[in-house]
């Protein structure tokens, strides 16, 4: 099963996220990355200026109140989801927790879940952004 590739782009002094990213090397095919997007071209990567964030393949499971469609997944994004084993409806916003995408061990890991753990474990799967966008999600 081959995951489409895709990837976004956090800039760190400009605290702006890119869409729909694209890579490529430099004309002298020497591993110089050049990063496309919508706005500009980055030739090199600065790590300490920008973070690429890699679609793991996944989308949220949530029903929309809009109707619009399930949002991918990426490396650093932010899930809330339930348990489960939760069965009741009432007050089901007390019990959603939350959760950070990161990279282990060849694996995108979910809290200390990975992705098919956390698939099979959580219902109500919604993605909030990353953590990058939204950090004060994670200090509390």
């Amino acid at each position: 099963m081959n995951r489409e590739h895709k990837y976004k782009l956090w800039d760190k002094e400009e605290n702006k996220m890119y869409q729909c990213v694209t890579i490529g090397c430099t004309q002298e095919n020497k591993w110089s990355p050049l990063i496309y997007t919508s706005e500009h071209i980055i030739n090199g990567i600065d790590h300490d200026n920008y973070e690429l964030l890699e679609y793991i393949g996944l989308k949220d499971r949530i029903v929309r109140k809009d109707n619009s469609e399930s949002k991918e997944i990426y490396r650093c994004d932010i899930i809330k989801a339930l348990n489960r084993n939760y069965d009741c409806e009432d007050n089901k916003e007390d019990y959603l927790q939350l959760f950070e995408v990161t990279y282990l061990n060849g694996c995108y890991m979910f809290g200390n879940w990975n992705a098919h753990e956390f698939f099979n474990k959580f219902m109500y799967i919604e993605d909030l952004g990353s953590k990058f966008e939204k950090p004060e999600l994670l200090e509390s």
